[in-house]
């Protein structure tokens, strides 16, 4: 396995990063509440200099993690696969990068207040985490039966978990309940422009290093990171397809560009857990309408492949999220082309990943959660 060394881009004095100045933007929750919870204001949509300014404010805090490269793995794809290594980030998701971006933003005010969010998991350990670096109170609205071991890890960062519902609906709907008895600042787990701007650092690090990149794959679910990726990948390297990876029970992103305006998915039905949002953000989605070059639907066995193709490739554990963009990758059988993958997260249900290993379906998995195993 070989990893690429950290390249370099001259960002400075390019003309898609120059902003008005060193000063990043600074917001109360107000923004956050109204956006988050369905008010008609629209909020300033990110731009490349912002994600800029996340990528200094990020310097020290969060990992800069490292891009490899197997034989193995590219022989099974027919391509040369880079993999992101995303799930090796702090917290272990990629989310770390925008929770601790708006966290940062809010006023003195808001902070003291306290933060609250909604996540199955990896959103909820990147705003604990941000919390917790800023000396503040984190609540996080998580649903009733999660993935136990991303239960364990929020709480462990310190952050007060909230179980309710069995659906982004449900959970969103108790945090706006939270909100307005107690005022939290909300950190979204997905569609804030700080947010955005935070998971598009991804994309500079993509291209420094890898500068000969054809397509990135990124997994989506609400629309952060490949809003904030393509944001990133387009202003600096128009040439690099962008493809968002989506699970076929999950497909909200997959239906809004269908239907040229955001649409609610069907009730979800997918193993990866990370990627259940119902509907992508509006903010989200008119990024990915403009510079993402497409989105692809992939199967629960297929994403069940890609962590074991993973796992025998390169000896490393990803949870279902974390596998999707590899799904997608494999989907793609042009020769000769050079693909970078985002492993998004390695939290993953032991129990998960043990049947994944030894050949399981997704059908099996799901029969099996239904008894209580």
């Amino acid at each position: 396995m070989r990893h690429r060394r950290p390249g370099r881009l001259r960002l400075a004095g390019h003309p898609a990063v120059r902003s008005g100045g060193e000063e990043s933007r600074q917001s109360d929750d107000t923004e956050g509440r109204v956006h988050a919870l369905g008010s008609s204001a629209e909020p300033v949509p990110p731009t490349v200099a912002d994600v800029w300014d996340a990528r200094r404010a990020l310097q020290g805090v969060v990992r800069r993690t490292p891009v490899f490269r197997e034989d193995l793995l590219d022989e099974a794809v027919g391509a040369a696969v880079h993999v992101k290594a995303e799930h090796l980030q702090r917290t272990g998701s990629f989310k770390v990068r925008g929770a601790y971006n708006k966290v940062r933003s809010l006023s003195p005010e808001a902070r003291a207040r306290g933060i609250l969010t909604v996540s199955a998991g990896n959103a909820a350990l990147g705003a604990a985490f941000a919390a917790r670096a800023h000396g503040i109170p984190c609540r996080v609205v998580m649903p009733a039966r999660p993935v136990q071991a991303k239960l364990d890890a929020v709480r462990a960062l310190g952050a007060e978990v909230i179980l309710h519902g069995t659906s982004t609906t449900e959970m969103f709907a108790r945090a706006e309940e939270l909100m307005a008895e107690h005022g939290y600042s909300f950190v979204h787990p997905f569609e804030q422009p700080e947010v955005v701007a935070g998971q598009g650092t991804i994309g500079f690090e993509i291209l420094e290093d890898v500068p000969d990149v054809d397509t990135i794959y990124v997994p989506a679910s609400g629309g952060g990171m490949l809003a904030g990726v393509a944001l990133a990948v387009k202003a600096l390297a128009p040439r690099v397809r962008v493809i968002g990876v989506q699970p076929q029970g999950a497909p909200s992103i997959r239906l809004s560009l269908d239907a040229g305006a955001v649409t609610e998915s069907p009730p979800v039905d997918t193993l990866a857990d990370g990627l259940i949002a119902r509907r992508c953000g509006a903010l989200n989605f008119a990024i990915i309408r403009r510079l993402v070059d497409d989105v692809v639907l992939v199967s629960d066995d297929e994403i069940l492949d890609a962590m074991r193709l993973i796992w025998r490739t390169m000896r490393t554990a990803v949870e279902p999220s974390g596998a999707a963009a590899l799904a997608g990758a494999c989907r793609d059988r042009r020769a000769g082309r050079s693909r970078v993958v985002v492993t998004s997260g390695a939290n993953v249900d032991l129990d998960l990943l043990r049947h994944a290993l030894a050949g399981g379906t997704a059908a099996a998995w799901k029969q099996a959660a239904a008894g209580g195993r």
